[in-house]
């Protein structure tokens, strides 16, 4: 985080894992990104000016298929 006067700037790394419940053989999915916010303080309370999350991807084409047909419908 760093605070400029009444701007602030927060950046960070997350990671998120999932498993699917409805599936009895799922197995776990990690996805990792990168968050950023841009903040001002307003009358002296911290307002979100913008916000960003960007997700990085790791997948080839046999896993994007694979993960469309399992979200799918029958």
């Amino acid at each position: 985080m760093r605070v400029v006067g009444d701007m602030a700037l927060v950046m960070n790394n997350w990671t998120a894992t999932t498993t699917l419940t409805k599936s009895p053989d799922a197995r776990p999915t990690t996805d990792k990104g990168r968050y950023t916010g841009e903040f001002e303080r307003r009358n002296g309370r911290w307002m979100v000016i913008a916000e960003h999350d960007s997700e990085r991807t790791e997948y080839n084409d046999s896993a994007m298929v694979a993960g469309v047909l399992l979200a799918s419908r029958d």
